[in-house]
């Protein structure tokens, strides 16, 4: 069945002049990119893949090699910290004109969903393979996102009035999304909102510096 699929798939590319298939990718960043192939012992990250084990060496077979690898990594509390990343920091801080935005309500996460579209989009120059997101989906992304974020742990880096750098990161609720198969309604949000108090598990998905600051040491 998976060979028949992938050759209407390529048919289909090569009636429209197309001679490379690249994926799986969803629409967007944050829709997960390629093939979980290692560590189901954990749960994924909130927008990253999670597929059947056998997934990858079918795809394999019909054609398809691998582009490069996706990792994830865990770090847990008692792991320590280097002290001379706080000290690094700070001196870069100072010398670079850096400053690091705080967020302690949803409102507030919510008025400034346009300029982090604007930073998300600006992050992505020198990059290849990620499209800009439009503000249709930067609204659409944060309706969802604003469900389950902890506003205390969204950043956003200044270089004076400028923003010029992000880190995204969420409380892991996906156990509460497995037992409800991911609905909201009737009481889905209720075991949504409960996983939020218990989980310790914290997820960073997302992390960049608009290009021309890169380098410069903001992201310590």
């Amino acid at each position: 069945m998976a060979d028949g699929l992938f050759e209407a798939a390529f048919q289909w590319a090569k009636d429209r002049g197309l001679n490379r298939i690249i994926g799986p990718k969803g629409f967007t960043v944050f829709d997960g990119l390629g093939l979980l192939v290692k560590g189901y012992r954990h749960r994924p990250a909130f927008g990253l893949p999670n597929n059947l084990l056998f997934y990858a060496s079918v795809i394999e077979a019909c054609g398809f090699e691998p582009h490069g690898e996706l990792v994830s990594g865990y770090l847990g509390r008692e792991t320590p910290f280097p002290e001379e990343i706080h000290q690094l920091s700070k001196r870069i801080q100072a010398r670079r004109g850096l400053r690091v935005i705080n967020f302690h309500s949803r409102r507030e996460l919510r008025s400034i969903v346009p300029a982090l579209k604007d930073l998300y989009n600006a992050s992505l120059g020198g990059t290849s393979g990620n499209f800009p997101l439009t503000y249709e989906e930067a609204k659409a992304l944060a309706n969802q996102m604003l469900w389950f974020s902890d506003p205390h742990l969204i950043k956003i880096v200044m270089k004076c009035s400028e923003a010029v750098g992000f880190l995204f990161a969420y409380l892991d609720i996906s156990a509460a999304i497995q037992r409800t198969g991911g609905r909201l309604l009737s009481f889905g949000w209720l075991h949504w909102r409960l996983e939020l108090s218990r989980t310790i598990w914290i997820n960073i998905n997302g992390a960049g510096m608009v290009d021309g600051n890169r380098g410069l040491g903001g992201t310590a």
